[in-house]
């Protein structure tokens, strides 16, 4: 598809009119805590909705459930298991590629900026982020009463209540962003963690096969389904997908305040994750490189000279894991237990800031040897 302004204009004017409606009867009752009570049941118990509060909402959650009638299972094994072989990059992809990414849309960003919600509290909101891509993406997410379903419901629900509140507020939100949370920027962000993942993890020289790529796009084609994006955006093509990402970013990208304040934050809550001087000046080269020079400059993400000291070694170590495979043992070896640290620091990060545990499956944990000291 071509994807001119014609094609997306009425995608930016648009929001999710089911996920809407339930909002709003969830206001028309008056009834917040109740809501809330049930989001925070659901949460707890992965075996099924509680038959307590809330019937429609209930409802909602049991009606949205089903797969998609297109849904493959078969590639959506063939995404999660590269998930499973590239977990801590993938985190590092989220880190330093698509969450930047999304701080580049200064329509889009606008939400963040007036929830305030990360810049008061960034680590919460980053680690939420981080748990949603871990519950869409481990293996078993998208069964039966599968954490991927029921996060992306609640996403999607949480979207829609942003959106209420604020449009309820009058001249809190200025037209020309467009619709808060449209269509558009949700493409936007399922795009991100999919298609700009995977660019991201090629410049960390990780490549892949045409049956993982096409995988790992249906995943996140079944979860864009389930956040309720509408058909016409949602594509496991990884083309199309990135024709569809450029035409968005040359929509919606420049440079904000907001966007760049936004990713101040997130540089420090890395800072702060991983302590250690040399690590301050890594950081932000690690997430130029990822990005790109384009964009990192629109986030004025700080320079170094010793960018590429420091990138093309990591670079080059990444190309020779992936070209030799098992026929390294010892060099994979090596990388798998530094992947393997670096993953254990995120979720004692995640513990200490949200004091519940990062949620991540048996199956997962087993095999990315996290439970071994």
């Amino acid at each position: 598809m071509l994807w001119t302004d014609t094609v997306l204009d009425p995608f930016a004017q648009m929001g999710d009119p089911a996920a809407d409606a339930i909002i709003a009867r969830i206001f028309a009752t008056g009834d917040i805590a109740e809501a809330n009570s049930l989001f925070r049941t659901i949460q707890e118990n992965q075996d099924g909705i509680p038959n307590k509060g809330m019937g429609f909402l209930q409802d909602w959650f049991r009606e949205t459930a089903p797969l998609p009638p297109w849904f493959d299972p078969e590639r959506v094994r063939d995404g999660q298991q590269l998930f499973l072989r590239h977990a801590p990059a993938i985190s590092a992809a989220l880190y330093n590629r698509a969450l930047p990414e999304l701080y580049c849309g200064w329509k889009g960003v606008q939400v963040l900026a007036i929830s305030s919600r990360l810049n008061r509290d960034p680590a919460r909101r980053i680690n939420e982020t981080g748990q949603f891509v871990f519950d869409v993406a481990d293996i078993g997410g998208f069964l039966p009463g599968g954490r991927g379903v029921r996060s992306a419901q609640k996403v999607r629900l949480v979207h829609a209540g942003v959106r209420y509140l604020i449009k309820s507020r009058r001249g809190l939100w200025n037209p020309l962003w467009d619709e808060p949370i449209s269509q558009e920027h949700l493409a936007g962000t399922n795009l991100a963690f999919s298609s700009s993942t995977l660019e991201g993890l090629m410049c960390l020289g990780i490549n892949f096969t045409p049956r993982e790529i096409a995988g790992y796009m249906h995943l996140w084609k079944v979860a864009g389904w389930y956040m309720g994006i509408e058909a016409p955006l949602l594509t496991d093509d990884y083309a199309e997908a990135r024709a569809l990402a450029a035409a968005i970013r040359r929509r919606n990208f420049a440079r904000s305040d907001e966007g760049v304040e936004l990713t101040r934050s997130l540089i420090n809550h890395m800072k702060d994750m991983v302590p250690g001087e040399t690590l301050d000046r890594t950081v932000p080269m690690i997430m130029r490189w990822m990005l790109g020079e384009e964009m990192a400059d629109m986030l004025e993400v700080p320079v170094s000279r010793f960018d590429g000291a420091v990138t093309r070694p990591i670079r080059l170590l990444n190309r020779i894991i992936d070209r030799v495979g098992d026929r390294s043992p010892l060099i994979a070896a090596i990388f798998t237990r530094f992947n393997r640290q670096l993953l254990k620091a995120l979720l004692a990060n995640y513990r200490q800031v949200n004091k519940v545990e990062f949620q991540i499956s048996p199956t997962l944990r087993t095999a990315l040897d996290l439970d071994r000291a």
